[in-house]
C-alpha cells in the first residue's frame, strides 16, 4: 500500500471524516447519494480493511471510528429524505 511505503506502518487509524447533504430525496441524484456513501461508509471501511490487516499482521495498532450524534438521530432536514407532504 502506498501509505505504508511512503510513511511507514500505521499504529493508529482515526476515521473522523463525514459529509452530509441537505436535500429532499426526490431532489437527490444518485451521484450525490453515492458521494455521501463513499465518504461516510466506503472510505472508513477501506481504511479499516487495509490498515487493520497490517495492524493484525504486526499484532499492534488501534482503530477509532468517530461519528456525529446525527448517526443515531433522524432529522428531516439533515439527510436526503422524502417530504411528509409527498407521501
Amino acid at each position: 500500500m502506498q501509505i505504508s511505503r511512503e510513511c511507514g506502518a500505521a499504529d493508529v487509524l482515526v476515521n473522523n471524516a463525514g459529509i452530509s447533504m441537505i436535500a429532499p430525496a426526490e431532489e437527490t441524484t444518485a451521484a450525490q447519494w453515492q458521494k455521501v456513501m463513499s465518504v461516510n461508509l466506503l472510505g472508513p471501511f477501506l481504511l479499516c480493511k487495509y490498515l487493520g490487516a497490517q495492524m493484525l499482521q504486526r499484532r499492534t495498532g488501534s482503530i477509532v471510528n468517530v461519528a456525529s450524534v446525527r448517526a443515531s438521530q433522524g432529522s428531516a432536514t439533515a439527510v436526503p429524505t422524502v417530504r411528509p407532504s409527498t407521501v
